[in-house]
């Protein structure tokens, strides 16, 4: 992920936003593979993990509709993760929210084993409506 700090946009309730231009950086070629180009928001700063993925909507702004889930989601993230614990018996951490589709995801981390991965779909509500097991 090539994100360019000289593209950094404030929001009010998301922080810090910054276009990722998708490309993988030359040195992590081998354990990250190219993607879409997507802004990127850290709500805590961008020092932080937890990351909003937002649709583009031009080269200068996140696509608006993507803005408008991030930010509703955002509002809801302790409820998420109280609902994602419940349905897995899992003590869970979000990863990211993914807000590039026409669905939203949220990727939880299993507290326990970094290396289980789950994936939660969220409805226009933020309700999960689907819960599977992955890994990294």
């Amino acid at each position: 992920m090539v994100i360019n700090a000289d593209t950094e946009i404030r929001h009010d309730v998301l922080g810090a936003i910054r276009y990722d231009n998708g490309q993988s950086l030359k040195d992590d070629a081998d354990h990250y593979s190219a993607t879409s180009p997507m802004w990127v928001a850290r709500p805590g700063g961008w020092d932080t993990g937890l990351e909003f993925y937002l649709a583009c909507g031009n080269k200068d702004l996140p696509c608006q509709l993507s803005l408008q889930r991030a930010v509703r989601i955002s509002a809801d993230h302790k409820k998420i993760v109280t609902t994602a614990c419940e349905m897995t018996s899992q003590e869970l951490d979000v990863a990211w929210f993914d807000c590039t589709g026409s669905v939203a995801t949220v990727a939880l981390s299993d507290a326990r084993d970094g290396y289980i991965l789950w994936i939660a779909v969220l409805e226009a509500q933020n309700n999960i409506t689907k819960i599977t097991e992955g890994s990294w």
